[in-house]
């Protein structure tokens, strides 16, 4: 960015230092005018996006096409070339974030919004005409004809309350189990069965990052606990977990939000070609899991295959149960 203006007073306004070109010798920062046209805002968000401290583009190359370099190179050292880990992930988890949540915000203007509230105005004006007991008995006529998940039978709070009262209190609900079914015959009354199943579907893709993120310290946990301890520090482990993480940001965010939605809006012949490239997407994120380690820790083939499907599996229980226990919090709020 060496074209903009400097600055006349040679004083660095960050440090005080005196700056005798343009850079100052003893904070780095850079002497130039602070108070810039629009011009210049619009080029300076241009440079940051393309060239990312002059090795964006590098970065996403090695992440996304040579498992472990990122990595190797970076606890080898060898760091200016490369986006910082900590400040690659939350680049990869703010675009994932924003630019996935605007394909979710289009997709569902263009299709549905909350199961029906933006309905075509022919039908929006006959919902309302209709609204009151026919939507009830349509609701009611549902869920009578629905096995939910855990089979609540009641159909209101007071129902079930009822229930529970005139049962011996040894048999009662109790801990757990009660919040899950109060919790289920809210949400019966809110939505059907499949509705419910689309909503599940929407609130794990839109939190799938969130969660990620809460579950990398168990994962590089894991890496560390089954590793030489002299060798490799948990730090170590904790920088392949953020590469391999914002790798699997973008894997998912490809898949969910990039591929998925163009199947929904196109013809069979599309659909097809999505379903092969999100086989592909899933496959590449099993194999570079591997590669990847083997690339680190140096292992041979064998060892590697063995200590990875531990490892993976082993991760994949805990990953299963967290996202379960997630999935339950976010509904129980909700």
């Amino acid at each position: 960015m060496g074209y903009h203006k400097l600055r006349e007073d040679k004083k660095c306004q960050n440090c005080g230092y005196l700056v005798r070109k343009r850079f100052c010798p003893k904070c780095g920062q850079e002497n130039i005018e602070t108070r810039q046209s629009f011009h210049f805002l619009f080029v300076h968000f241009i440079e940051d996006l393309v060239h990312y401290d002059g090795s964006f583009w590098k970065t996403l190359k090695n992440l996304l096409f040579k498992p472990g370099v990122l990595t190797k190179e970076y606890l080898a050292g060898k760091r200016k070339k490369y986006v910082a880990p900590v400040k690659l992930y939350i680049f990869v988890s703010f675009f994932v974030f924003f630019v996935g949540g605007m394909i979710s915000k289009l997709t569902d203007d263009g299709n549905f919004d909350d199961f029906g509230d933006n309905k075509p105005n022919n039908q929006l004006i006959e919902f309302e005409i209709t609204e009151g007991q026919e939507k009830q008995d349509s609701i009611t006529a549902t869920q009578n004809s629905e096995k939910w998940p855990f089979g609540t039978a009641a159909k209101t709070l007071k129902e079930y309350d009822s229930i529970q009262n005139n049962l011996p209190e040894n048999q009662r609900e109790k801990g757990i189990n009660r919040i899950i079914s109060r919790k289920e015959i809210e949400l019966k009354q809110k939505y059907t069965k499949h509705e419910m199943g689309i909503k599940i579907v929407e609130v794990a893709q839109k939190n799938i990052p969130k969660f990620l993120f809460f579950y990398m310290p168990f994962f590089a946990f894991f890496m560390w606990l089954f590793h030489n301890k002299k060798r490799w520090l948990y730090f170590d482990h904790g920088i392949f977990t953020l590469h391999y993480f914002s790798f699997l940001l973008l894997a998912f965010f490809t898949s969910l939000s990039v591929v998925n939605t163009i199947s929904e809006l196109t013809g069979w012949a599309i659909k097809t070609i999505a379903v092969t490239v999100n086989f592909i997407i899933y496959l590449w994120t099993f194999v570079y899991f591997f590669k990847a380690h083997r690339k680190i820790y140096g292992y041979s083939r064998l060892s590697t295959f063995f200590r990875g499907l531990f490892l993976l599996f082993l991760n994949m229980i805990f990953l299963i149960l967290g996202i379960v226990v997630y999935m339950l919090v976010i509904f129980y709020l909700m």
